[in-house]
């Protein structure tokens, strides 16, 4: 049998499938290098996530790529704000006063490419639960001491470096409860009983328990304020006529109006003695108005309280 050597390619052969060869690599090189997104924090390569402390931290990242780049996240994560100029990214990430940790993500545009990058934040873990009420942290005990009329009350509170949220909770149908960011309104129902109630309010955080001990006073059983007695004297020269008594009586002694604005008509009753009823209010109250009504009978109006504290004046 007759065996064949292999004749050996031209040379011109093998020098045209490299060239072909080194052009389809190199060609692949220079796509890349077009699309490809590098992101460095100071002189380390980013990978595919960045972690900060609970504290919160400013992070800056340098993106290298051959097109004019952009960035964005999600638009619930209101705890990163990401800030680009130029080639700079700036991360603003505010404290984690939770002790759970939290990650988001950010995506960075250049051209057609784009490289997504999540940022995980720390929860504090190490840090102590902290429950302020009225901006006090050491009290565990707050009281209220109430009129038998419907009052209401607020309350500022905050907490940190627990988990979740603070809580709320009462166990007598007379108190209600209203929340905001800022804290706790305690809304009390008139009294009607005589005798004075108490209630506890408790505020609960990460296991710190805080109370707020209430007290409210038993309504009057009476209707109108003790008569005021004027003793009017005889006439000079005359002889003596018998003491003639002038009284006055209202039919309140006491409103307790709540934060909104409110008016109350007051009911004035005199006997015997001469002259017009004359109504004046204490110095500093601009917030209470007082108008007449018909006959003996006046208005009272308030403004509508706005501050955390309560105000009082005399009529």
């Amino acid at each position: 049998m007759e065996h064949r050597s292999k004749r050996p390619q031209p040379i011109w052969v093998l020098w045209t499938t490299m060239i072909v060869l080194g052009c389809v690599v190199l060609s692949t090189a220079n796509a890349l290098a077009s699309t490809s997104i590098v992101i460095k924090q100071g002189n380390t390569v980013v990978g595919n996530e960045i972690t900060v402390g609970a504290n919160g931290e400013t992070v800056t990242l340098d993106v290298q790529a051959n097109s004019t780049i952009s960035v964005s996240k999600p638009s619930g994560d209101s705890w990163i704000a990401p800030h680009q100029s130029g080639n700079e990214i700036t991360l603003t990430i505010i404290k984690n006063n939770n002790a759970l940790s939290r990650s988001t993500s950010i995506k960075v545009y250049a051209g057609e490419a784009n490289r997504t990058v999540t940022i995980k934040q720390n929860g504090a873990v190490s840090a102590t639960p902290t429950l302020f009420i009225d901006n006090n942290a050491s009290e565990t005990q707050f009281s209220w001491s109430a009129e038998e009329n419907g009052e209401s009350k607020g309350w500022l509170i905050s907490a940190e470096g627990g988990s979740g949220s603070w809580t709320v909770s009462e166990n007598v149908s007379w108190i209600s409860t209203t929340t905001s960011n800022l804290g706790l309104t305690l809304i009390l129902e008139p009294n009607t009983n005589t005798e004075t109630r108490t209630a506890d309010v408790l505020i609960n955080y990460s296991g710190i328990t805080k109370t707020i001990k209430i007290s409210q006073q038993g309504g009057s059983t009476k209707q109108s304020t003790p008569n005021q007695t004027v003793t009017t004297p005889p006439k000079s020269g005359t002889s003596a006529q018998p003491v003639v008594e002038a009284t006055l009586a209202v039919n309140m002694s006491k409103w307790t109006p709540k934060a909104e604005a409110a008016s109350s008509t007051v009911n004035v009753t005199k006997s015997f003695g001469s002259g017009s009823v004359s109504v004046a209010k204490s110095a500093q109250s601009s917030w209470l108005t007082v108008t007449k009504a018909e006959g003996d009978s006046y208005t009272l109006s308030v403004q509508e309280n706005t501050t955390d504290a309560s105000r009082s004046a005399q009529v």
